[in-house]
């Protein structure tokens, strides 16, 4: 679950309790059930499964086994697995064992009309003194059809900075980077500002569930945290209303549990991690007031919603259920 990873680890890391996945001492055992070893450390498990695929994460875990079934084992036991069941060099991958902190990776882009290509420029910064081996996906989404005219690619960040090439496009795309959060990492902007247009349609028509979660996410914490500066945007309350009201109408899923996430707006945990100095009342204030703002104006819309899916819900007996449809 990435909000309780941001809410809770991101935390961990931002703080004077920061430490790697493999601590490398401890006075207590105690010192071991922290989020950072649990959840950080399921998330590295995870990139192995991001950047070896299904077929080739399965060969590490076979070949893992057979080496060390019924033995104690370390991390860099199960890494050497992984690489040599998959004849690739995870040393580099290593890092993440070692390295506090939450990464950062920046992003900028740029469409040449004349060749049709796309470039993206990914940078990194931790607490590493090395890069480390970051696993990105990314896809592309037409600018004016909003269709995916490239799929889900797995590009492996493994320098401070590298410009990836997309060639024979026939229009301007829009990125979709960091695909069902494939690393562990704050994505930001080079220029250091949200691309709210993008934002808003990568919400609305994003191929990837994550992803139009993300889109919206950022949307709301813009809105949230300009109503702390008093400095409110018409024009980003208008992506927000977009955002939400294109989720809330979504009829292309079934899984209301996912519709329901991408309606909430970001924790107040959440939203502490985005800011230099924490006030918790200025943060509780201001996103009740954009949670009211949504309300009164998509009020006609939820309602609605609401009325469809209590309808269904009595069709049905009114029965008590817990399947994903029913939680939603």
């Amino acid at each position: 679950d990435v909000r309780g990873l941001r809410g809770r680890q991101f935390n961990e890391d931002a703080g004077p309790m920061a430490h790697p996945v493999r601590p490398e001492s401890y006075i207590s055992m105690d010192n071991f059930y922290t989020a950072t070893v649990y959840s950080k450390g399921a998330e590295v498990v995870r990139m192995y499964s991001t950047l070896l695929g299904i077929d080739g994460f399965r060969k590490g875990m076979d070949l893992y086994f057979e080496r060390h079934d019924g033995t104690g084992v370390t991390c860099d036991d199960f890494r050497a697995a992984m690489a040599d069941a998959n004849d690739v060099d995870l040393e580099q991958f290593g890092l993440w064992y070692s390295t506090p902190g939450t990464p950062v990776v920046s992003f900028s882009h740029l469409y040449d009309d004349e060749t049709g290509t796309f470039s993206l420029t990914l940078s990194q910064s931790s607490k590493s003194d090395q890069a480390l081996h970051i696993p990105v996906s990314v896809g592309l989404l037409d600018k004016s059809t909003g269709e995916e005219v490239v799929p889900t690619q797995i590009l492996e960040l493994k320098k401070e900075k590298q410009t990836f090439e997309f060639p024979g496009l026939k229009g301007d795309v829009i990125p979709s980077i960091l695909r069902d959060f494939s690393a562990p990492v704050k994505l930001v902007s080079e220029s250091g500002e949200n691309d709210e247009e993008s934002l808003a349609f990568l919400a609305a028509r994003d191929t990837d569930g994550f992803n139009r979660w993300e889109a919206g996410q950022v949307l709301y914490t813009d809105a949230i945290f300009q109503n702390m500066r008093d400095e409110v945007s018409e024009t980003t309350l208008g992506y927000v209303h977009e955002a939400f009201s294109r989720t809330l109408g979504g009829e292309e899923t079934t899984d209301y549990s996912i519709q329901a996430y991408a309606l909430t707006l970001p924790s107040e945990s959440t939203l502490a991690e985005e800011v230099d100095v924490v006030d918790p009342i200025a943060i509780h204030k201001s996103r009740g007031a954009v949670k009211k703002g949504i309300a009164r104006k998509l009020y006609s819309e939820i309602k609605a919603k609401y009325d469809v899916l209590t309808e269904a819900m009595e069709a049905e007996g009114g029965e008590f259920k817990v399947d994903a449809t029913s939680i939603g």
